[in-house]
Formats: C-alpha cells, structure tokens, sequence
C-alpha cells in the first residue's frame, strides 16, 4: 500500500489545494481512494502551504508517499523550498504545458493538461477512483469535476478548465496530479521516466596533454615561435 500528495500551487487569483491519495498496490489496473481534500485561503503564502504539509506527513502511514506538485508558474523557487523543508517524501515537481507528451529534463516533468485530465477520466469510468465518505470538501471536488470542461479556442487550440472563469478546479488538478503519479509509478517506485545520468568526470591529464594544452594556448596569443609544431 502507498499513499500520493497532489498539491497544487495557487497564485494570484487561484488558491492552492491538497489532494491525498490512498494507492493499495502497485498491481494493474491500479485503483485510489481519495482519503484528505483541503484548500487553502486565497493567497495563502507558500511557507505556510508548506508547513502545513510537514504537519500532514508527520502521519507514519505517509512516511515515502510521492508528492506530485504543480511548479507551473511558480517555477524552482517553490519546489527548493519544499527540499529545504526536509519533507519524508519522494518529490516529483510537474509543470503542466499544452503539449502532446510527458518528458523529463531530470528536475522536473512536463505533463499535458489532457494527460492529467485523461487519467481522471479513465479512472472514473472504470470506477477505480473513489472518494471517502464524509470529506468535508467532497462536494467541492464533485462540483469541480462537473464543471471541467474541455473546449477550442478561436485559434483551435483545445483547452481544459471550468467553464466559468468564476468557477475553480483547483482540487481537481490535486487530484489529478496525484492520480497521474500513481498511474505512471513503477515498481519498485522508480521515477517515470528516465532521468539522465551526468557525464561521468574526464580521466585525468597527462603531463604530455598539459604541455600540448599550453602550447596552444601560447599559439592562440599570437606567439607563433612558442609553438615549434605549429601548422601553417
């Protein structure tokens, strides 16, 4: 069994929103229960998002859960921030881009809204989501989700959210964030992708690489006479 955080990270006009995921195996086709939906108050300042979450995760049941967190707009700041905060978590910051594919650039992960939108439909359809009974902020989430929409712009560029700009779908992206997680979770809790490898460090110099080296940089200078094996 493994649990999953989806927080997504208001700014101005939005308000940030916590979504924590029940995961009871790795085993496919993989189902959830929504077990804690919170929202923040609107401009809630984003040390105190994160202290709230270290109070969360002092829960031992949370102790190695994934926390998928939204660095769109917010960018690296807010992400070094909750490295600063020491959390017992595994740490997958995700930036939500109108792309066709997911990729990594070993930070971050880009995610296509649609593709977080994807997994919340198929998991809903196929009834492998549920939410528990008696959350206080279960109805929100249930409105949120009726609300999405998906539409075309006049320049035919497909875009996801409420249909109203007065509506929110704040639980819903936490939500989403933490299902896309899950989904995308291998065994045993590798990253989804691919991270590259650094370089590995260059082998030493030779004294003889060192003297070549100087050479040239002499050379470079003007100096031709430094250089007795310069080409011309």
């Amino acid at each position: 069994m493994g649990w999953l955080l989806g927080l997504d990270l208001g700014q101005v006009a939005d308000r940030s929103a916590l979504a924590i995921v029940e995961q009871p195996d790795l085993k496919k086709p993989r189902s959830y229960c929504v077990r804690h939906l919170e929202r923040f108050e609107l401009g809630t300042p984003y040390p105190t998002v994160v202290a709230r979450l270290k109070k969360i995760l002092q829960r031992p049941e949370l102790a190695h859960s994934v926390l998928a967190v939204d660095m769109t707009g917010v960018g690296r700041p807010v992400v070094e921030l909750l490295k600063q905060a020491s959390l017992d978590v595994r740490l997958w910051p995700i930036t939500i881009t109108s792309g066709k594919a997911p990729s990594c650039d070993g930070y971050s992960y880009s995610v296509p809204k649609r593709d977080l939108v994807a997994v919340l439909q198929v998991l809903l359809q196929t009834r492998r989501l549920k939410i528990a009974k008696g959350l206080p902020a279960a109805a929100e989430l249930i409105r949120e989700l009726s609300d999405f929409r998906s539409r075309f712009t006049e320049s035919a560029n497909e875009v996801f959210g409420p249909e109203k700009s007065s509506q929110h779908d704040d639980l819903v992206l936490a939500l989403a964030l933490a299902a896309w997680a899950g989904e995308h979770q291998r065994e045993p809790f590798e990253l989804p992708f691919d991270v590259p490898k650094p370089p590995p460090p260059p082998p030493p110099k030779t004294r003889l690489q060192e003297i070549l080296e100087e050479m040239e940089a002499e050379d470079d200078r003007g100096d031709r006479w430094a250089n007795p094996w310069r080409r011309w």
